[in-house]
């Protein structure tokens, strides 16, 4: 009995153990690999701290109302303690953001275009994925914002889905294109 067909693994670029071990996981049986690629690290650790912003600037307020509120004696400082353990968690999307830059890296096969963020597998196929809008910069960089026929969790988010912080942006929408 024969093992049944699974597509060759090799990419285009250098991965790490562990995503060519998460990508070949991914593949369908005959699904090839067209491209990979890895976001600009330094790009996405820049928007994790952006969005350190509102959690720091909401502590930071709540904090000295509770000192200015405990000099003034009693326990009216306790009035804001609750919007102070509503700030804490205020602190893990920005954590999450910080966490996936080391492991989110992207592909594109011949049926689909696959995001790998964190411990999300998002997928997009051939017949759902119904546009590309680039973002380029002067460097050349920039993101692949993708419009899809299918509504997803993704979508409802803060950004639509796609590919974020490339290099070279231009060639990889070309590649892309043959998907939509």
């Amino acid at each position: 009995m024969s093992t049944p067909y699974r597509a060759s693994t090799e990419v285009p670029v250098e991965l790490p153990a562990s995503f060519h071990a998460e990508l070949a996981r991914e593949l369908e049986p005959g699904e090839r690999i067209v491209w990979t690629g890895f976001p600009i690290r330094e790009r996405l650790r820049g928007r994790a701290l952006a969005a350190l912003f509102f959690p720091l600037m909401w502590n930071g307020f709540v904090m000295l109302l509770i000192c200015a509120a405990s000099r003034q004696g009693g326990g009216a400082w306790l009035c804001a303690v609750p919007f102070l353990a509503m700030g804490f968690p205020l602190f893990i999307a920005p954590l999450d953001a910080w966490r996936a830059v080391a492991t989110t890296f992207y592909a594109v096969t011949d049926r689909r275009a696959i995001v790998f963020d964190g411990e999300d597998v998002l997928s997009y196929r051939k017949g759902t994925l119904r546009a590309v809008r680039c973002a380029e910069r002067r460097d050349g960089s920039g993101d692949l914002a993708f419009e899809t026929a299918v509504a997803s969790s993704a979508s409802t988010a803060s950004r639509p889905p796609g590919f974020y912080a490339l290099r070279r942006v231009r060639d990889v929408e070309a590649i892309l294109l043959c998907l939509c």
